[in-house]
């Protein structure tokens, strides 16, 4: 839909995206099959079937016959107004919700649903046309958080008034603002500050420049950040790292929209729109004193937050494969721990990962938990954390791994179902409990189990 941009708030702005009521839909983000899937799959009343190959002629049912591991009617999902059902139908290996095997269970926005090797992000209430948006250069953008928040950014791009970008460390601040700047028409660069770096003997310096001689070791004029940005973007990365007596400088600079140099006498003005991002909750640190509540008041007439990795579950693996090596693809196991991990640094901490399967796993055809865990420690499915669900396992929980002492994080009892289960192949085993086979052998022969023992009678 159309915005006003005579809109003077991000709160009016958002009101007017979210305006219109969206559709559900099932959209597969992995597949043994095909390693960068795009297909979504709309969701209307009444019932569509998921499988391999579904014997109930229904229209509009979801094939999945490239996966080896789907039942031939694996699932069923049912649309009753604003309730979305999801059934196993007798599945060979199950149905999962958020990592646990469930019978039915009602969906919510960004569940991840597993039927065989086959993985969805259910999202309700999305844009078509946000959908239908072509991923701007250097953006992976397939979650519909991630729509709206560009949606509001095409629409205050040309504006002038100072843009506040939050979010956690990772979160592609710095990129958002990147695009802004694309956008905006403005004649003249983007200049990108670290605030981090602006002491309070240099920010006067750095941001608004100096003379020659205006201080010992001041041999050549300075026209400072502001200047240099011209008719273009100044970028204040880090903001909630200034100190406050910075804090203090750069509040007039943007009250009066003039600077002046250190050793002048004169103000200058300046033409450049101000982007300022950081990580830490300015309405927090605003209360605890620690942050200008004047300045944030000044930075915050439009404020876009970028939402973190773990609720971006569409973006997880697009953002990861362009690292992969040539001939390697994930397995389903994989696939699954990854988005459902809670990538604490956000795409820094995907693109650590990328980097080293690039370095370490180039010869690797398939790769499985234990090639992550160098750089990437992944709970076992039973230990991520418990999503909605009625999976009660016969052989008992796994527990994360702890180093407090040479007990294995497996029972005795639950290492020998899971061989008699696996009949005895320990690679199945290991695949299950996302560890290397290495490691379930260490077990074995910890607890003194024969494989021989354990084969099903």
């Amino acid at each position: 839909m159309l915005l006003s941009r005579v809109a003077r708030t991000t709160a009016s702005l958002e009101k007017a995206v979210s305006a219109s009521k969206g559709a559900a839909l099932l959209k597969l983000v992995f597949s043994t099959r095909i390693q960068t899937p795009t297909r979504s799959y709309w969701l209307g009343d009444g019932t569509r079937y998921i499988g391999r190959a579904p014997e109930t002629d229904s229209q509009g049912a979801i094939w999945l016959g490239d996966d080896p591991c789907a039942s031939r009617t694996h699932a069923t999902v049912t649309v009753r107004g604003d309730d979305v059902m999801v059934r196993d139908e007798g599945s060979r290996h199950g149905t999962w919700l958020n990592g646990l095997r469930i019978q039915e269970e009602r969906l919510h926005d960004g569940d991840l649903l597993r039927t065989g090797d086959s993985i969805f992000v259910f999202r309700q209430n999305v844009d078509r046309d946000h959908v239908l948006r072509q991923s701007p250069d250097g953006m992976v953008l397939e979650s519909p958080a991630m729509h709206r928040v560009l949606a509001l950014a095409d629409v205050i791009a040309r504006g002038e008034d100072p843009i506040l970008l939050l979010g956690e460390t990772g979160t592609g601040k710095e990129i958002l603002c990147r695009y802004i700047h694309s956008q905006s028409g403005r004649g003249g660069p983007l200049v990108s500050v670290n605030c981090a770096t602006l002491t309070s003997e240099l920010a006067d310096s750095s941001l608004f420049g100096h003379r020659q001689g205006a201080y010992t070791g001041a041999s050549r004029a300075h026209e400072g950040f502001f200047a240099a940005a011209g008719k273009g973007t100044l970028f204040l990365d880090e903001l909630g790292e200034l100190s406050l007596p910075v804090q203090a400088k750069l509040l007039r600079a943007l009250s009066e929209r003039v600077v002046t140099p250190v050793g002048s006498t004169s103000a200058k003005p300046y033409q450049a729109r101000i982007i300022a991002a950081t990580n830490r909750d300015v309405d927090t640190e605003e209360r605890a004193g620690t942050f200008r509540p004047d300045l944030l008041a000044r930075l915050d007439s439009f404020r876009l937050t970028l939402p973190p990795l773990r609720e971006r579950r569409d973006d997880v693996l697009l953002l990861l494969f362009p690292y992969l090596p040539r001939h390697s693809r994930l397995s389903g196991r994989l696939a699954e721990a990854l988005l459902l991990h809670s990538w604490p640094h956000n795409i820094r901490d995907v693109q650590k990962l990328g980097r080293f399967l690039q370095s370490h796993c180039c010869e690797e055809a398939l790769l499985d938990a234990f090639h992550v865990e160098p750089v990437l420690r992944l709970p076992p499915p039973s230990a991520q954390t418990p999503g909605r669900g009625a999976w009660s396992s016969t052989t008992g929980p796994l527990h994360e791994r702890s180093d407090a002492g040479p007990e294995p994080p497996i029972s005795r009892t639950a290492l020998e179902s899971l061989l008699r289960k696996h009949a005895g192949v320990v690679a199945r085993v290991a695949a299950e409990v996302l560890r290397s086979p290495r490691q379930v052998r260490r077990w074995m022969d910890h607890y003194k189990l024969e494989r021989s023992a354990c084969l099903p009678k």
